[in-house]
């Protein structure tokens, strides 16, 4: 289950404030190192370093996704291109709003199954592999 940043919050809290844009495609990026945290950002994450490496889209409204129960999971497979160079093991994925590695907000990350990228072997998160959830303990106004 992914969790949501302290950047996906910001996000959201401005999208219902009026005061951030839309984002109309989000970036799932594959992690092959540490586990990304609540304040991790996209120059942080540590993504294959290879040039046949690059971020999935997949798009940012209801075509790509389905709600049940306050939990938003993918309903397309996601694909990535076919490596030309083994990209090592994979153990952690990250939603971002920018194409670029290196780069961008991280809006939510999550564990998964380990998995190893090797060389031309096209890797396909599958559909209902990614699932966001937000656990609110509680509000607190500020005045």
């Amino acid at each position: 289950m992914g969790f949501l940043t302290l950047d996906g919050a910001n996000y959201l809290l401005g999208l219902f404030g009026g005061t951030e844009p839309k984002v109309d495609t989000y970036y799932v990026a594959l992690i092959t190192g540490s586990r990304p945290g609540l304040t991790t950002h996209g120059v942080e994450l540590e993504e294959p370093a290879f040039a046949d490496y690059s971020r999935a889209q997949i798009a940012a409204d209801s075509s790509g996704w389905d709600v049940d129960q306050g939990v938003l999971t993918n309903t397309l497979e996601i694909p990535f291109p076919i490596p030309t160079s083994l990209w090592g093991v994979v153990s952690y994925w990250a939603i971002t709003d920018s194409a670029e590695t290196g780069s961008g907000r991280v809006l939510w990350a999550g564990d998964c199954d380990n998995f190893t990228v090797n060389v031309a072997e096209q890797i396909f998160l599958p559909q209902g592999s990614l699932s966001l959830q937000m656990d609110l303990d509680s509000w607190q106004e500020v005045t």
